[in-house]
């Protein structure tokens, strides 16, 4: 009974240590996460747990990536070393962070950063690399604002054409419009002119009635003026008598002259 006694407890004791190993395991890994080993990049740029100083394969933007890793941890590390909490919290922190600086090897890994970034060849190689990159870029946009240029291109001419073509059809309207007018112009022109030459000759008919009537009053209603009677002669009173029957005459000849 002893024996079994002992040995449930030393199991007991064996799970609880491993629980406990299990806890920090997941503490560690919840503080310090760290997703090198999934990198969806991984294999094609050669990155490892530890980069080698001599790597000159890896992309630049993989060893920001790699930098960035190691970034977020010194941040966590740093948090973990304040003064805040109890003396039992910082301790549990400050040994897990020191526990998950050396299971993630952040200074084998700082080590692989630094060498490769200050590498040479390296550096030689991202350069031409930015500047491909910059060149491919340019041609692209090149090839964008060309692409705008054409369909803008290809609007504007086709507006033209829609404009011109509406130029047409209004120029056309117009033409009509001034054929009709034209037409109606010299079909009315001798009308025109005939009821002016009809009112021309109202005018005069009317001033020769006017000058035919105010000479009828001269004659029926003359002005008599005291004057000194000269010595009347029978050719005096003939040409007093014919007189104004002469205006008439010539005033009737005239009128019919015009006639």
């Amino acid at each position: 009974m002893t024996h079994s006694y002992d040995h449930a407890t030393a199991t007991g004791r064996k799970l609880q240590v491993l629980n406990e190993a299990l806890s920090r395991s997941r503490t560690i890994n919840a503080r310090y996460p760290d997703t090198l080993s999934v990198d969806k990049d991984t294999i094609k740029s050669g990155i490892q747990e530890i980069l080698s100083p001599n790597n000159t394969t890896i992309s630049f933007r993989d060893i920001q990536a790699e930098e960035a890793r190691i970034a977020q941890f010194d941040s966590q590390f740093a948090r973990d070393f304040s003064k805040g909490g109890t003396w039992s919290m910082r301790l549990s922190d400050q040994t897990n962070a020191q526990k998950a600086r050396q299971t993630l090897q952040i200074t084998a890994r700082k080590a692989g950063v630094q060498g490769i970034i200050n590498n040479p060849k390296n550096i030689e190689r991202w350069v031409k690399i930015q500047i491909k990159e910059e060149e491919v870029e340019e041609e692209r946009l090149l090839q964008i604002e060309l692409e705008k240029k054409r369909i803008q291109d290809e609007i504007d001419r086709k507006e033209f054409a829609r404009l011109k073509i509406l130029q047409d059809i209004e120029n056309e309207r117009l033409a009509v419009i001034r054929e009709k007018e034209e037409r109606l112009a010299l079909i009315e022109a001798p009308k025109r002119a005939a009821l002016q030459a009809a009112r021309i000759e109202k005018i005069e008919q009317d001033k020769f009635q006017r000058l035919v009537e105010i000479e009828l009053q001269k004659i029926l209603n003359p002005v008599i003026e005291p004057t000194v009677t000269p010595e009347i002669t029978p050719e005096i009173v003939a040409t007093s008598s014919l007189l104004p029957l002469g205006i008439i005459a010539l005033l009737l000849y005239s009128r019919t002259g015009r006639k």
